[in-house]
């Protein structure tokens, strides 16, 4: 019952946090419209042309589609399509593919900058994700909204960091290691006029 003007945003949301291909549609009288959004190295339109006779309308690209089929249509094509999807387990692992390596201290304003400059983002052009590390907590993490997270981190190298951890509020315990690394994006946080880590992940370090 969802207006089919969200449904693709739902449908980004859920292949991110399922990390699988995502078809969602919005059923009004005899007809279901909507949207779908894939993951890397999965074609969602390659996957699902095969059926294209079936559809009333259908376009897009690999990583996003847009489709309306009839509601008579819906179960019959569910079943097909997910008996259909069998892909190497492979590409359903989730996998953090970073483009930089850094310390804390060359997490600066500049940095932001210059990333800044190789937008605007889609499927061909990702945001750039960054791995910072080693890290050591600098105080224990304050929570705000609904389950969100914000710290301080700090590096060996003396540099520090502020680290934002969107719903992150059950995966608190990743962040109280002794040492860790973090994966994610850098964005802006206007209130304290410095970058922030977007947290995508962690990972402890031992020894």
């Amino acid at each position: 019952e969802w207006h089919r003007g969200v449904v693709g945003i739902a449908a980004g949301r859920i292949a991110r946090d399922f990390h699988r291909p995502t078809v969602l549609l919005a059923v009004t009288g005899d007809s279901a419209t909507g949207s779908g959004r894939s993951i890397p190295k999965v074609s969602l339109h390659q996957f699902l042309e095969p059926f294209s006779d079936r559809y009333e309308r259908f376009g897009g690209h690999d990583f996003a589609i847009g489709m309306t089929i009839s509601t008579d249509e819906l179960e019959s094509l569910k079943r097909d399509w997910e008996a259909a999807a069998i892909w190497p387990e492979e590409l359903l692992e989730r996998r953090y593919e970073y483009e930089l390596s850094l310390s804390a201290s060359e997490v600066t304003p500049e940095l932001h900058g210059k990333l800044s400059r190789l937008e605007p983002h889609g499927p061909k052009n990702p945001r750039p994700l960054l791995r910072v590390g080693p890290l050591t907590l600098k105080g224990p993490p304050s929570e705000f909204g609904k389950g969100h997270l914000k710290v301080r981190a700090a590096g060996i190298d003396g540099g520090g960091v502020w680290l934002l951890g969107w719903r992150w509020q059950e995966r608190r315990a990743d962040l109280e290691h002794d040492r860790f690394e973090a994966v994610g994006y850098l964005d802006w946080d206007s209130y304290l006029g410095w970058p922030v880590l977007t947290l995508s992940d962690t990972r402890a370090l031992q020894g």
